[in-house]
């Protein structure tokens, strides 16, 4: 999945801010960006993984990660990671 992809599924939040939501099978990854967030959605992105009832499981999957979400992931490393889970998953 590229970042245009992405962004064509972003659907607008509250005060200017973007969300894609992508579903896999066993957990939804979502990408966000905008006022307040770690991410402008243009450049940079905050990431979360959540099981289908929504609880955060973003640490299974980043080590070291002491936070629910990533924040400041570069295009190249939003592309990678949102693909990484997609075909593990």
């Amino acid at each position: 999945m590229t970042i245009s992809e992405i962004k064509s599924i972003a659907k607008e939040t509250f005060g200017g801010r973007k969300q894609s939501l992508i579903e896999c099978e066993q957990y939804n990854i979502s990408v966000v960006g905008g006022p307040g967030l770690y991410g402008d959605f243009e450049k940079t992105f905050e990431i979360a993984v959540m099981t289908k009832d929504g609880s955060f499981i973003t640490k299974n999957f980043v080590d070291g990660l002491s936070d629910d979400v990533i924040g400041y992931y570069s295009i190249e490393e939003t592309e990678n990671f949102v693909n990484r889970l997609i075909f593990s998953n």
